[in-house]
């Protein structure tokens, strides 16, 4: 706790400074003296600091409302750049459409996670402990703008080796900027706006972001007919690397209320080398404390059989790559396909949700299992066309992402202790992304050895198994703790 003092002689008392609710101020009084102790002087001092205090609360507070307007742009550009320049589908698609192996369109999945645990792992501690977020998360929209800048360059050189080497680097890159952000978000947003505020933000961007990527990306599919395929999917690309530069525009805009005198700024000074090094040694001690503990285990499981679902949209994306690759349609309908979803998803989730968190999480993985045998019953049969099969399929395998990443957190809430929640969640990320990499090794494999649908059918399996497991674990389970409390 950071204690400020002011030359006022009163009795111990504390007073929360407003624009700082974990900080106080205080007073002392001299109580065998109280009056001769207290001078003119010291109660003016005293009004002075209060009226100041009250006048930095309102514009803390003016402040946070200009930061609500700026950061509604920037969350909605956010959405539209990430849903119009996906790595999940794009760089599966753009890998397949190119003729590289399919077992190389399977690793850039694990690619993007294995960057998403160096950075959980190695940079939580100094994400952590930086004091003005807004320029980091500025410099990784940046980033992964650049990122697909180069993807667009490596594909224009037209080299087969470049490409496939390029693709992996850059999928690296674009899931450590990724989880950076993510580490910094949060804290960003309470440094920035009121819980009520940032409540709003997150499902009004998701509704805006969506139709403004439906838009742009309907527009760009009408109005560049006459263009080849791979130019098609390189203008929708290039509109949302756009969407990221503006995003990181807004992001310098937003005014932070960080502490600059807060302890954690000393700590920056060491250096990322010497924060990567903590943050390793602190993940072990971690992790060997929260695997004693049976909610911990409990939480990974859950997260484990959710992964699942996950994963079945890159492999959705590569069956649609092989079957119209070189269609003038087939990547707008999955982009458009994405976009429907997260307009459709929020306010569907939010009434489910209200039900049970762990109803959302039997859904979605049923979701996804659903969509899977659909499409490939759809490949072997040719029940309806293939390129609205494909979105249909995409649009309900996203919806149900986005229901279980949204439960999964809230569940997660619901079940750690206060005490053990902020280690809890990077441990049980770290261990699932583990997993996930080899997962998708495999599957990548035996898409490539046989066929993506057989890849897609074990996902079909494993989604049916993981819906059976969670609702064991989370509505069975708490009905079952209900009735014995009762």
């Amino acid at each position: 706790m950071h204690i400020r003092w002011l030359p006022v002689r009163v009795r111990p008392y504390y007073i929360p400074a407003p624009s700082e609710p974990n900080h106080f101020v205080l007073f002392e009084f001299d109580l065998e003296h109280p009056y001769s102790s207290i001078t003119t002087r010291d109660i003016l001092d005293l009004m002075k600091y209060i009226f100041n205090m009250s006048c930095m609360n309102d514009a803390i507070t003016e402040s946070k409302q200009k930061n609500l307007t700026i950061l509604y742009r920037q969350r909605t550009l956010a959405t539209i750049g990430w849903t119009m320049a996906n790595p999940a589908i794009i760089m599966t698609y753009l890998a397949v459409s190119l003729d590289l192996p399919i077992f190389l369109a399977g690793l850039l999945i694990s690619a993007r996670k294995t960057g998403n645990l160096g950075a959980a792992v190695f940079t939580a501690d100094f994400a952590a402990r930086r004091i003005r977020k807004k320029i980091d998360l500025s410099i990784t929209e940046i980033v992964v703008a650049l990122c697909y800048v180069a993807t667009i360059l490596a594909i224009l050189s037209g080299s087969v080796l470049l490409v496939s080497v390029a693709l992996l680097v850059i999928m690296l890159c674009i899931g450590v900027a990724e989880e950076y952000q993510n580490l910094l978000t949060w804290d960003f947003l309470v440094d920035t706006l009121h819980a009520s505020s940032r409540n709003n933000l997150m499902f009004w961007a998701m509704l805006l972001g969506g139709t403004g990527a439906a838009l742009l990306t309907w527009l760009a599919h009408f109005m560049t007919l006459q263009y080849e395929p791979l130019a098609r999917h390189s203008i929708i690309v290039a509109i949302g690397i756009l969407n990221f530069f503006a995003s990181s525009v807004a992001f310098l805009m937003v005014r932070e209320h960080a502490n600059a005198n807060a302890p954690r700024q000393k700590s920056t000074q060491h250096g990322l080398a010497r924060s990567m090094l903590k943050s390793l040694i602190q993940y072990g001690q971690n992790m060997r404390l929260l695997l004693k503990e049976k909610w911990f285990r409990r939480f990974t499981i859950v997260r484990l059989t959710l992964q699942f679902v996950e994963l079945s949209i890159p492999f959705f994306t590569i069956l649609a790559a092989i079957t119209h690759g070189a269609s003038q349609k087939g990547l707008a309908a999955l982009v458009l396909s994405s976009a429907a979803a997260l307009i459709v998803g929020g306010p569907a989730w939010r009434l489910i949700a209200g039900v049970s968190h762990g109803a959302v999480m039997v859904v979605g993985p049923l979701l996804a299992a659903l969509s899977g045998m659909a499409l490939i019953a759809n490949h072997f049969y040719g029940l309806v066309d293939v390129t609205f099969m494909h979105a249909a399929a995409l649009f309900l395998v996203t919806i149900a992402v986005q229901g279980v990443s949204t439960s999964r957190g809230l569940y997660y809430l619901e079940l750690a202790p206060e005490s053990q929640r902020t280690m809890g969640v990077a441990a049980s990320k770290s261990l699932v992304r583990v997993a996930s990499i080899g997962l998708a090794v495999v599957l990548s494999a035996l898409a490539h050895m046989q066929h993506v649908s057989f890849a897609i059918g074990f996902l079909v399996a494993v989604n049916v198994a993981a819906a059976v497991v969670i609702y064991h674990l989370t509505v069975k389970g708490h009905a079952t703790k209900a009735a014995a409390q009762v």
